[in-house]
């Protein structure tokens, strides 16, 4: 708890509320990572959250690119630039991961993204979208959108957000989903097994 509050203090130092919900995204700023879904997303919530007895969420983006600019543009002119962060690239991000509530990965195009199996590693609710790779990855222990599906993506982070139950089972579900499935020995023992088939037929 007093990591997470000095990271939300830092995230946001004319803003820092003592309880939010934290969620969260990682990679590089660039036109593929879809960002700004995730900021008009974030932008839609805040007004939802902003009514008595609904909770106080912040939001954050961790990587650095190209589109830093036009992210900061689109953060200020859509009002919520003290409640959203860019956080910019970080060396510690397995420290960083447990500190969220929520990750989203609102992409145009993936393959098996590794800031997607590192969040759901660290037992985080994983909103993402169904591209490439990410439904075998996700589907049945996190939720898929279709791309660009801005309704879809604030109906998802809404849903995670107000229901803490439903937050921690699909935490939960994601990390047993990377133990099981792509866990380094196991990635390991799956490629072997690809160079023994090679040199059997060679």
């Amino acid at each position: 708890e007093r990591r997470r509050g000095a990271l939300v203090a830092s995230l946001f130092p004319g803003d820092h509320p003592s309880e939010c919900i934290l969620v969260g995204s990682v990679g590089g700023l660039k036109e593929v990572k879809n960002f700004p879904l995730f900021i008009r997303a974030a932008s839609r919530l805040d007004r939802a959250f902003g009514v008595a007895g609904a909770p106080v969420a912040r939001f954050v983006i961790f990587g650095e690119g190209s589109e830093r600019g036009a992210l900061e543009r689109l953060a200020r002119e859509s009002g919520i630039e003290s409640r959203f962060s860019l956080a910019g690239g970080r060396n510690d991000l397995e420290n960083i991961y447990p500190l969220l509530d929520i990750f989203v990965l609102p992409s145009l195009r993936e393959g098996v993204p590794l800031a997607l199996l590192e969040a759901m590693s660290s037992g985080l609710a994983c909103i993402a979208s169904a591209v490439g790779g990410v439904p075998d990855v996700l589907a049945g222990a996190g939720v898929l959108v279709q791309t660009g599906d801005e309704d879809g993506l604030v109906e998802a982070i809404r849903r995670c957000a107000l229901e803490r139950n439903t937050r921690l089972e699909l935490g939960r579900l994601a990390r047993i989903r990377v133990l099981e499935r792509y866990h380094v020995e196991i990635w390991g023992e799956r490629m072997l097994e690809i160079y023994r088939a090679a040199s059997r037929r060679g």
